[in-house]
């Protein structure tokens, strides 16, 4: 155990969460109701929707700096810009043509359209592709660096203390401590780059390799476009809507999701320039570390665990959310009935039953986690949902379902790639299988 390190970053942590606590107790007590229990009674304010929808899809630091330092600028281009053209196209395109559905999921809006089978359906698939793997991976790196841990032990035990506090306090201590990681993980992040540009200036181009100044990193053109499709995916995010729905209108998320945008274009811009310090100053310490050797070096001892505890939170805050939104699916739209917040907490249980069970297979390859899962959600319901939005008169249980199962497609893909039978992403497959049927059925209505 790094004990210069474990004080300060356990003290931070605890602090963040009694903060937490003790601000909870400064929203309007909620009911048993559905949309309070899930939603927050759609009563946040602007503040706290941007502060938790930053931090709760922001939570994997570690995984853009290991990009940057492996491939430059092609972080900024493939975690950045093309997030931020979907978050846009998700505030003015897709918000307003939900105002008059008031669901509390994306598998009930998809039941409202395409009946409850299907919505079922794209409950399952939404439930593996909102569960975050990749997040629990982040905060069993960091708590496994802190406290040498390895990952199988250091998962686990970050993932029951947060299941611990959501089963407490619910969605009202999940917003109130996400709001504090929000804060610590600004100063964190913002902290160790300016730093580190005071020490050595810009990053050289001669300490680097020439292809990290190149906006495609060397990389194919089939990576790079699957990189676009799964930032698309937040359009089938089941976590996005979520958030978007805890607010008054559509107004309100309008205006939340572009603050929230601008701010993590300023968070891409401190973690791209963060990896390619630790590429030219850390290189022997790897993707994975080089970041953390980054900020032991220019930051003071006590402040280094301060700063992991920043990383952390951010890991905890989108690891809490997608236990959240998992166990909301399982409450509402898997179980049969009436909505009962007993079956909310099996159903946060159950989420992190699964994510400690399959996250430390990935062994802490967050890049592949966000691949895998974020193709699966994409390929099996951007086709079928954007023809919902754009083609409401051709929607139907069958047609949903024969898109949907383009799922088999991308499965199928996978399994091929991982042994080297293809050398194609497998989420074409998934999108191949979609497309056809959904041109099937466009000649039907003909």
């Amino acid at each position: 155990m790094k004990s210069s390190l474990a004080v300060p970053f356990f003290i931070t942590l605890c602090g963040v969460i009694a903060a937490g606590f003790w601000f909870q107790r400064r929203f309007q007590k909620i009911s048993s109701q559905k949309a309070d229990q899930l939603l927050m009674a759609r009563k946040l304010s602007l503040p706290a929707f941007v502060g938790t929808l930053v931090v709760s899809w922001y939570g994997g630091i570690s995984g853009v700096t290991s990009l940057s330092f492996e491939y430059g600028i092609y972080n900024f281009v493939t975690q950045g810009v093309f997030w931020y053209a979907t978050y846009l196209a998700f505030a003015f395109f897709i918000l307003p043509k939900l105002s008059r559905d008031h669901a509390s999921t994306l598998p009930e809006l998809i039941g409202n359209r395409f009946g409850q089978k299907s919505r079922k359906f794209a409950a399952i698939l939404s439930f593996f592709s909102v569960l975050p793997f990749a997040y629990a991976s982040a905060l069993g790196i960091i708590l496994g660096y802190v406290v040498d841990w390895p990952l199988w032990v250091s998962i686990p035990v970050s993932t029951l203390i947060l299941l611990a506090y959501s089963l407490v306090g619910g969605i009202r201590t999940i917003l109130a401590v996400e709001f504090f990681q929000f804060l610590l993980m600004t100063v964190s992040v913002f902290g160790v780059v300016i730093l580190a540009y005071l020490e050595w200036g810009p990053p050289q181009a001669a300490q680097l390799p020439a292809l990290h100044y190149q906006w495609d990193g060397g990389r194919p053109w089939s990576e790079i476009l699957v990189w676009g499709f799964i930032a698309l995916g937040t359009w089938v995010d089941p976590l996005f809507y979520q958030r978007s729905f805890t607010v008054a209108n559509t107004r309100t998320a309008q205006r939340g999701i572009i603050w929230a945008t601008l701010i993590w274009f300023l968070f891409d811009i401190a973690t791209t320039l963060s990896g390619l310090y630790a590429r030219a100053y850390f290189e022997s310490a790897g993707a994975q570390f080089a970041y953390f050797h980054l900020a032991e070096h220019v930051l003071p001892v006590a402040l280094a665990g301060v700063f992991f505890a920043g990383l952390a939170s951010a890991a905890m805050a989108a690891l809490d959310s997608g236990l959240f939104s998992g166990a909301s699916l399982i409450a509402n739209d898997l179980i049969s009935g009436p909505f009962q917040t007993k079956n909310l907490k099996r159903g946060l249980i159950g989420s992190a039953l699964v994510v400690m069970g399959v996250s430390p297979f990935f062994d802490g390859n967050i890049a592949e986690i966000w691949k895998f899962f974020g193709s699966l959600g994409s390929a099996c319901l951007l086709v079928p949902w954007g023809a919902a939005l754009m083609m409401p008169k051709m929607t139907s249980q069958r047609f949903f379902f024969t898109m949907a199962a383009s799922a088999i497609g991308f499965i199928t893909g996978w399994v091929l790639k991982h042994f080297g039978i293809i050398g194609f992403e497998p989420f074409y497959g998934g999108i191949f299988f979609g497309v056809i049927a959904l041109g099937f059925f466009w000649i039907r209505a003909k």
